[in-house]
């Protein structure tokens, strides 16, 4: 498969750095907003997926698992042949809402690899929403990455409306 030919070259030292951003749709705050958006698929207590998912909608979350852990371990493997990673994903936005950072895997991914977080604002670098972000890695110069939101209005507000979430 292409993820086991991605970890061969990665653990070969082909790559010294990855930088992913797992797809962010099913963790979105804006799925707890209520209709017209999409339903919520994920909370704080059941991060990987709900319980009573339609198929559609159970099919989505497991691809979505999928790739954060096959994430998690590229990102084993890049350190383990001395390379760095950076993995960027939404802001975590506290109870009661889901979050790839409230998951043991990537809290354990943090503790083996020694990871620093930190977070910004997409806006401060261009961006024409706000869209709160938390990035973790082992880049050198990553805990740099740290403005926060100082506008009093954007371009784009991000509001989850179709039914893809976005």
């Amino acid at each position: 498969s292409l993820f086991k030919q991605l970890c061969v070259r990665i653990v070969s030292g082909e790559f010294q750095i990855l930088v992913a951003g797992p797809p962010c749709g099913t963790y979105s705050i804006a799925r707890h907003s209520g209709p017209p958006g999409p339903p919520p698929v994920r909370s704080r207590d059941c991060v990987w997926g709900l319980p009573s998912l339609s198929v559609k909608n159970r099919n989505l979350v497991n691809q979505a698992n999928m790739l954060v852990l096959r994430t998690i371990e590229l990102c084993l493997s890049i350190h383990q042949a001395n390379g760095v990673f950076v993995i960027e994903h939404p802001e975590d936005p506290g109870p009661p809402f889901p979050s790839i950072f409230a998951t043991d895997e990537i809290k354990s991914l943090i503790s083996v690899t020694g990871a620093q977080t930190t977070s910004c604002c997409q806006c401060r670098y261009g961006a024409p929403s706000r869209k709160a972000t938390r990035l973790i890695g082992t880049a050198p110069g990553l805990a740099g990455i740290n403005l926060m939101c100082n506008h009093t209005k954007h371009e784009l507000t991000l509001k989850g409306i179709n039914s893809e979430g976005k």
